[in-house]
């Protein structure tokens, strides 16, 4: 599976050309001083020898640059299974320009990632300037240039998600959607990551200790039921470990192409995510 796909990646299919070369010598029947001198001449001429083989070219060496390519590396490797079969993977062809969801009174939708989102009861969505400043965004952010510009040709920092609508309720629930695109030298590897392989990856490093952080994770793969189908989705529990305030949160991930929809719903009470789970439709 490795080899399958890193075929595409890198070139590791080199020709080798032969070029060999020969001659035969008339023999002209003639007397017996011709005859010796012809066979001489013969046997000069097929003493000579064929060019060498071309020496096979070494397989050139991919050699990561950075973290974030070490971590492409690493991902597909990871990304092996053992009913894989031989054949030679195919990119998924799906670059279709990003298109922002509309927000039509409490309903959102997105034409691109192919789902819409009712709110519940007590909700709003906020303005586009009211994301700027509760994100503390560049004002010019929401026009096409500016979304343009934060996405990009992607990048794995989390300087370049960029938040399409977020709403909320008086009681403090609320819930985002956020878009996230491939870096360009992972789109490769990016096409074939399904987002419930994302959500799995996501699920591994929320339970991952880690003494720096200011709270404790504790993450469960789950899924959503969206007009009968199952969406892929994590729900995660986040613990202060200063005050002992808990917060919950689903997360739900949506894809398309090398574009990935992060929708996450948040309260303080587990029992409202539900609810709040609740509101999403597909377009298919």
């Amino acid at each position: 599976m490795k080899k399958t796909l890193l075929a595409p990646l890198f070139s590791i299919a080199l020709a080798l050309f032969l070029v060999g070369c020969g001659a035969s010598a008339s023999k002209p029947a003639t007397d017996a001083a011709d005859e010796a001198q012809s066979a001489t001449t013969a046997d000069s001429e097929q003493a000579t020898e064929e060019e060498p083989e071309e020496a096979p070219e070494e397989e050139s060496e991919f050699v990561p640059e950075s973290e974030e390519q070490e971590e492409l590396m690493d991902l597909i490797e990871s990304r092996g299974s053992e009913d894989s079969s031989d054949e030679e993977f195919e990119l998924v062809d799906d670059d279709k320009p990003y298109e922002r969801g509309v927000v039509d009174g409490d309903t959102y939708r997105s034409e691109f990632y192919g789902f819409s989102y009712t709110l519940p009861e007590g909700f709003r969505f906020s303005s586009d300037d009211e994301m700027v400043e509760l994100f503390d965004e560049p004002a010019d952010l929401y026009s096409d240039e500016g979304i343009a510009e934060r996405l990009g040709d992607g990048s794995s920092s989390s300087d370049t998600m960029y938040c399409d609508a977020y709403a909320q309720r008086s009681d403090g629930d609320n819930v985002m959607f956020v878009t996230w695109k491939a870096p360009t030298y992972m789109t490769f590897t990016y096409s074939a990551v399904t987002a419930t392989d994302t959500r799995d990856d996501y699920v591994k490093q929320y339970n991952e200790p880690s003494e720096d952080s200011d709270e404790e994770f504790e993450a469960t793969a789950t899924t959503v039921d969206v007009g009968g189908e199952e969406w892929p989705a994590m729900d995660l529990t986040r613990t202060s470990k200063s005050d002992g305030s808990v917060l919950y949160q689903r997360h739900v991930f949506v894809k398309r192409g090398f574009y990935y929809c992060f929708i996450y719903m948040s309260s303080s009470d587990k029992a409202h995510l539900d609810e709040m789970a609740a509101g999403l439709s597909s377009l298919s």
